[in-house]
């Protein structure tokens, strides 16, 4: 088990000219255990670096299944946005095609259930049902279809009647 030191914990705490962290250096490297750990000693695991992308996003695009319920568990905004009102929903839908699409499927999973909306829009005002159905077709896809619709309104979008 990784146990990290105080400077690595400190190190966390710093951001780089890209606003990333060491956890999200960990998480973009795949290394789950010290990704784990830095995130027990996180106070914001809502973070985002200069792109509008947080740990909760680049975790669903590299098919963290572990560093995604860790996040969640602490608190991540499923429905966080990047400034292309990207989410890590759709994150994970891309991530099914380049890595594991059991793992991507289980991302889907614990997502939905932490309140994502896959009824949300980009800002080309595409949802993420409507993307599921070319970039995760088959179980991901099936999945989301089935997915009860959002009530919820976006965020600078009218409710279609």
């Amino acid at each position: 088990m990784f146990c990290p030191t105080y400077g690595e914990i400190w190190m966390a705490l710093i951001y780089d000219d890209w606003g990333r962290s060491a956890l999200t250096d960990a998480i973009l490297n795949k290394q789950t255990q010290i990704a784990l750990a830095l995130i027990r000693e996180c106070d914001d695991v809502n973070h985002k670096d200069n792109g509008g992308h947080s740990d909760l996003y680049f975790a669903a695009q590299n098919c963290e299944v572990e560093v995604v319920c860790e996040l969640l568990r602490k608190g991540a905004d499923a429905n966080i946005e990047t400034f292309s009102r990207v989410t890590p929903l759709n994150a994970a839908l891309f991530a099914s095609q380049h890595y594991s699409y059991e793992q991507a499927y289980k991302i889907v999973e614990l997502l939905l259930a932490a309140g994502a909306n896959p009824d949300h829009k980009n800002h080309r005002g595409v949802s993420i049902r409507q993307i599921s159905k070319s970039l995760a077709p088959g179980s991901i896809n099936d999945y989301i279809q089935a997915w009860p619709i959002s009530n919820k309104q976006d965020k600078g979008q009218k409710q279609e009647p």
